[in-house]
C-alpha cells in the first residue's frame, strides 16, 4: 500500500513551525502592508498567516485584521506571539 504524501499544514509542523521564522529570516519592513490595507481599507484577512508577521505589525499599528492557517502549529506560534 502507498504511504501518502503530507499535506502542507502536516509540513508546517512540529519542529518546522518553532523553527520557521528564524530560518526564513523574517519578511522585513510590515510598512508596505499597513499601507495596502489602510489604502485598501478595512478589514483585511491574512490567509496563511503562519507564524504572524505581518499580520501581528498591522493589529500593532491599529488595524482590524484577521489571519487563518491550515497548521494549527504555526497558529499556536502566532498567538504566543501575540
Amino acid at each position: 500500500m502507498a504511504q501518502e504524501e503530507p499535506g502542507v499544514a502536516e509540513f508546517y509542523s512540529g519542529l518546522i513551525a518553532e523553527l520557521y521564522e528564524p530560518l526564513a529570516g523574517g519578511i522585513g519592513s510590515s510598512d508596505r502592508f499597513i499601507r495596502f490595507v489602510r489604502k485598501g481599507g478595512e478589514p483585511a484577512l491574512e490567509v496563511g498567516c503562519g507564524t504572524g508577521l505581518p499580520m501581528l505589525d498591522l493589529l500593532a499599528a491599529g488595524l482590524e485584521v484577521e489571519g487563518l492557517d491550515a497548521s494549527a502549529d504555526m497558529l499556536s506560534q502566532c498567538r504566543s506571539r501575540a
